[in-house]
């Protein structure tokens, strides 16, 4: 007899079949032909679920499911959750001061990356320079060469080459 490749999971005795860590893969990236990787992922994510619908049973709390978008609500069991977070952990408020020096301590944090839809490259220069001219041809077409050998690579290379801004 063999055990089988990816077994039932035991949180605190309770047995959660495989079947839900399946279904809970899909959510988990891995590398290509790397299928533990999500499994194990899953299988965490599974576990931590499992343990605090278990403490929420222990403590008898129950939740109706909110609505989380028009016209789509909770499971019964993220209601659960949602019951046992909101009762057993507390936030402070964090104070003005505590906001400004946490942002000063890195504000890259809270900036989100530009967003880019480039529709073109521009290789600006004075064309009164034959010099620079002759140099931004020719940059122009070594990017133009790269953008058909990869079209997919064409906006990191506009970001990144572009003279636009």
């Amino acid at each position: 007899m063999t055990a089988a490749l990816f077994p039932d999971l035991v949180v605190n005795g309770e047995t959660v079949p495989q079947a839900v860590v399946a279904a809970e893969v899909q959510n988990h990236n891995a590398p290509k032909g790397k299928p533990g990787i999500a499994w194990r992922k899953a299988a965490n994510a599974v576990a931590v679920r499992t343990l605090l619908l278990q403490e929420a049973r222990r403590r008898g709390l129950s939740a109706d499911p909110a609505e989380v978008a028009p016209g789509r609500f909770e499971t019964d069991e993220e209601a659960q959750i949602r019951g046992l977070l909101d009762t057993a952990v507390t936030v402070d408020v964090p104070s003005d001061d505590a906001i400004r020096a946490e942002w000063a301590r890195d504000p890259s944090r809270f900036r989100a990356p530009p967003l880019w839809e480039a529709s073109h490259i521009l290789i600006a220069c004075d064309p009164r320079d034959e010099k620079r001219t002759a140099e931004a041809r020719g940059r122009a077409i070594d990017l133009a060469k790269q953008a058909q050998k990869d079209p997919r690579r064409f906006s990191r290379l506009a970001s990144e080459h572009s003279d636009c801004g």
